[in-house]
């Protein structure tokens, strides 16, 4: 039997259940959807409009997250993220995380926007919220409390109110 898939721009053809032999599919039907998770984060002085920080990182897309989409795909009743999150905790990411070291700032997340296999969260944490802080540390979460991904800063952001922070989060899903 013969049949067709699209991966990407390319379409491939399945003999008896393997693909023809292609550049990463080295003629296997074993492929496997894999999280990505990264965040950039730009600090701004709004008083001179200078960056005081600009910081891109890779992070855990936790085992809550992943079970997220598992229970969604299952059909029970979950939500999507709605909620970020900073703390000032500065332990390392574990796949078990499940909340902040030391949570003192959440908030609705500001933006959304969706491409193919792409979300892409952002938040702008604004010069009056978070203030006398030494941030190191985010989540975002669903309003029912899941954690989808923490990330620790690599250096942490001294928050006044001369410091705007805007998140940008990409939660992408790679076929491998």
């Amino acid at each position: 039997m013969e049949s067709f898939i699209q991966l990407g721009s390319k379409i491939k053809r399945i003999v008896k259940g393997k693909f023809n032999s292609g550049p990463n599919l080295k003629g296997s039907s074993n492929l496997s959807v894999l999280p990505k998770v990264n965040v950039d984060i730009l600090a701004v002085n709004t008083k001179t409009d200078q960056i005081v920080s600009h910081q891109r990182t890779h992070n855990l897309a936790l085992r809550d997250g992943r079970n997220l989409i598992r229970d969604f795909l299952d059909n029970e009743e979950v939500t999507g993220l709605t909620t970020f999150a900073l703390g000032t905790g500065d332990k390392e990411e574990e796949d078990t995380d499940e909340e902040l070291e030391n949570e003192v700032f959440a908030d609705q997340i500001t933006k959304t926007t969706k491409d193919t296999g792409k979300l892409t969260c952002i938040y702008y944490l604004r010069a009056e919220d978070a203030n006398n802080n030494d941030l190191k540390e985010a989540i975002l979460r669903t309003d029912q409390g899941r954690v989808y991904a923490r990330v620790v800063f690599n250096e942490a952001i001294e928050k006044n109110d001369s410091i705007a922070v805007t998140f940008t989060w990409e939660l992408t899903w790679v076929v491998v």
